[in-house]
């Protein structure tokens, strides 16, 4: 945002998707308010319903916190957590959020 506090925006990860076993990164704030990195591997996909009504959810061997961001090994945005893990977590693809929230809230 222009006129923040020095906050950059991150870059959406290009492809939008992430595959079993690669390298991600989430980033939660420790107690203190510090960022905390950690790194682990996308362990699992799941699909609930149909591709057209659901979320794409990846299952991931990092901590995290619910919000947190989680990025590709390159730094680019891919997904939120929804779930909070002190081993693991589980979190929903921006590529199928981004979707959902355009049908939701815009009507298209």
């Amino acid at each position: 945002m222009e006129g923040g506090h020095g906050e950059q925006p991150l870059n959406l990860a290009d492809p939008p998707d992430v595959g079993l076993d690669e390298w991600v990164i989430a980033v939660r704030f420790d107690a203190g308010g510090k960022l905390e990195p950690f790194a682990g591997t996308v362990d699992g996909t799941e699909r609930p319903h149909t591709k057209d009504r659901s979320l794409s959810v990846v299952e991931l061997g990092t901590p995290a916190q619910i919000g947190s961001p989680i990025l590709t090994a390159s730094g680019g945005l891919v997904a939120f957590a929804i779930q909070r893990g002190d081993r693991k977590t589980r979190a929903v693809l921006l590529s199928s959020l981004v979707p959902f929230l355009r049908q939701v809230v815009l009507g298209r």
